[in-house]
């Protein structure tokens, strides 16, 4: 019976996973053959903003949701008390990022990050990601609560859902002109809210939660760092390399890196999600040291060896994945994508080592190593377009993500072997 739940868990992650992925590519397609390079660059600097307001406004604790949720799947009045402590503290920083973006909105200080919009337009489409913001958050919680209870099939639906109105409302916007595309990153969440709020209307406990107490935001805390550090602190990063190209380059150029990174991102999605559903809630029910490292150490193997034929096949075929997933116009980073995959390569173990610290609520190990990489990322990008040139910020991301996975990996092999886990 319980190989019969993994293989469907499995089954219905790979179904969400195959499905977010072909509709992305879909996405992605046209965004690349419509817009050209330079364009395609500033959607890029738009949809980093859009993930650091929606961190600021999640408190980057989706992964918090989901281990919580999973932890407490038996207890029902912790569970409910943690999620109204979850809720409150969505809601108060929601509110810190919706004021942010009315002063970014007035003061024009992102125009240096959007060169080709003008004030007026910037200043609207600020304005517009407030509420887009706030509904990415709600489904955010709504799809973490759901996979902490193993509620698969109902995960399945909402997500399959919510991406395909995603998708269809970005992709009905194209055939207008460059703005209305930011339109539609900016508002394509409201319009998947609605269709989550019609399909689980009558399945979400409002009246319990309104009922129940609050619990204390202990549980919480570590959560908030671990989750709110990278989640902010990367869309930011990339933001900055993209605009060192750019300046340096020339905007075409950094079009070129986007739709390189956005390959990655391809690849990233079915990691994580794979990780984040199939391992994380695992990894938050193990009480046992040998039971939550023989476990880690499994997935990690795992990982890598569906990393390494997934990167190997790419390499083989990699003109013509380019064109597949981007358009000729992109063929240039031919010559550096494979740089990139082996960055690609390291960060899927990073990923895997990065939700042991997460449950182990190492904070403070965690946060020390996602500001090294980054700095390295940033710093190896910055110094070497000089020399390097378009090839720089290919490199940077491969040490950037060897580099993590090493300080990772030596630090919980010590762990493994002369401290005790801390639950």
């Amino acid at each position: 019976m319980r190989g019969f739940f993994t293989l469907n868990k499995a089954f219905l992650s790979s179904l969400v996973v195959f499905t977010r992925i072909s509709l992305l590519f879909i996405s992605n397609k046209v965004l690349a053959v419509f817009l050209g390079p330079a364009v395609y660059a500033i959607v890029g600097q738009f949809q980093n903003l859009m993930t650091v307001m929606h961190a600021g406004a999640s408190l980057g604790l989706q992964n918090a949701w989901v281990s919580l949720t999973a932890e407490f799947s038996k207890d029902t009045s912790k569970r409910l008390a943690l999620w109204r402590a979850g809720l409150h503290l969505s809601f108060f920083s929601l509110a810190a990022v919706s004021l942010l973006l009315i002063f970014l909105s007035w003061s024009g200080f992102l125009s240096f990050l959007f060169p080709t919009l003008s004030e007026k337009t910037l200043r609207l489409l600020l304005l517009c990601t407030i509420p887009g913001v706030a509904s990415m958050l709600l489904i955010t919680i709504v799809q973490s609560i759901l996979n902490g209870l193993s509620a698969f099939k109902l995960w399945a639906k909402v997500s399959i859902g919510v991406s395909l109105v995603q998708s269809l409302w970005l992709i009905s916007f194209v055939l207008w002109k460059f703005n209305s595309v930011l339109w539609a990153l900016a508002t394509q969440s409201l319009l998947s809210l609605l269709f989550l709020f019609i399909y689980l209307y009558r399945k979400i406990p409002i009246k319990k939660l309104l009922e129940s107490k609050s619990a204390s935001l202990k549980e919480w805390t570590n959560f908030i760092w671990m989750g709110l550090v990278p989640m902010i602190l990367t869309p930011i990063v990339l933001s900055l390399v993209r605009s060192f190209v750019g300046h340096t380059l020339g905007w075409d150029q950094a079009g070129l890196w986007q739709g390189a990174f956005r390959i990655s991102d391809f690849f990233s999605l079915i990691v994580s999600s794979i990780l984040g559903v199939l391992i994380l809630p695992q990894l938050s029910k193990l009480k046992n040291e040998k039971a939550f490292y023989n476990t880690l150490w499994r997935s990690l193997t795992c990982v890598f060896i569906f990393s390494f034929l997934s990167i190997s096949f790419f390499y083989a075929f990699k003109t013509i994945l380019i064109q597949w997933v981007l358009s000729s116009s992109f063929l240039p980073i031919a010559d550096q994508i494979q740089i990139q995959w082996i960055g690609d390569f390291f960060r899927s173990g990073s990923w895997c080592l990065g939700l042991a610290l997460m449950v182990k609520q190492e904070t403070k190990i965690f946060i020390l190593f996602e500001f090294i990489t980054q700095i390295i990322f940033l710093s190896f990008t910055y110094f070497g377009l000089s020399s390097l040139k378009m090839a720089a910020p290919f490199w940077a991301y491969a040490i950037e993500n060897m580099t993590g996975f090493l300080l990772m990996f030596f630090f919980l092999l010590r762990s493994h072997y002369l401290w005790k886990k801390k639950f």
